[in-house]
């Protein structure tokens, strides 16, 4: 019984942006905007959103034209305001149509052979996401991570910047775990330099 309330108890509300009708949408499409920007400077990950299983159950299967449409006009003004959180371009159009041609042929499986049906929005090698480094440079996997995870998500615009969660990058974590041991095990002596601490 508590497996099956897990499973179908609704994601925590995270954050809010204001109240539709209280504040001009623009102010709170503003608040959006500068906390995905957030998002990117600080460095954070999305944690994937999963279902009961433990797998994500949302992965769109395009099969025709109708549905590569849908899932476009979907993702297409999510693209857009991350795009412009990254660059401060309130018009990456042209960025636009290279995140969706990569997104639908990555989903096609034209980069790595895997069936759409067994694809998930992920890369395989380096290469694939190429295209895009010129423009998001060391932001470039952060951004990628982050539209798998909307798109895999089952959830509106609207609804996943209220629930998704939030951790720092691994990298960064790593990171700083490796710099408290090194501080630990270490201490810094007037000079400046770094002594081993003694027994």
């Amino acid at each position: 019984m508590n497996d099956v309330n897990r499973r179908t108890r609704p994601l925590p509300w995270r954050r809010s942006f204001g109240r539709p009708g209280t504040m001009s949408p623009h102010v709170i499409a503003e608040r959006k905007l500068q906390w995905r920007a957030s998002v990117y400077n600080r460095r954070l990950q999305a944690v994937p959103i999963y279902h009961g299983n433990g797998f994500q159950q949302n992965v769109p299967r395009i099969r025709n034209d109708f549905e590569k449409e849908k899932l476009l006009r979907r993702i297409e003004p999510w693209i857009h305001r991350e795009l412009e959180a990254i660059l401060g371009d309130p018009d990456p159009s042209i960025i636009l149509h290279v995140v969706s041609s990569l997104l639908f042929s990555r989903h096609e499986g034209k980069h790595d052979g895997s069936s759409a049906s067994s694809t998930q929005l992920s890369f395989v090698n380096d290469n694939f996401l190429a295209p895009l480094e010129p423009f998001l440079h060391d932001r470039t996997n952060m951004f990628w991570h982050e539209l798998r995870c909307f798109v895999d998500s089952p959830f509106t615009m609207e609804t996943y910047d209220a629930v998704v969660e939030y951790r720092q990058d691994q990298f960064l974590q790593s990171l700083l775990s490796l710099m408290l041991v090194m501080a630990a095990l270490s201490v810094v002596k007037p000079s400046g330099k770094i002594a081993q601490l003694r027994d």
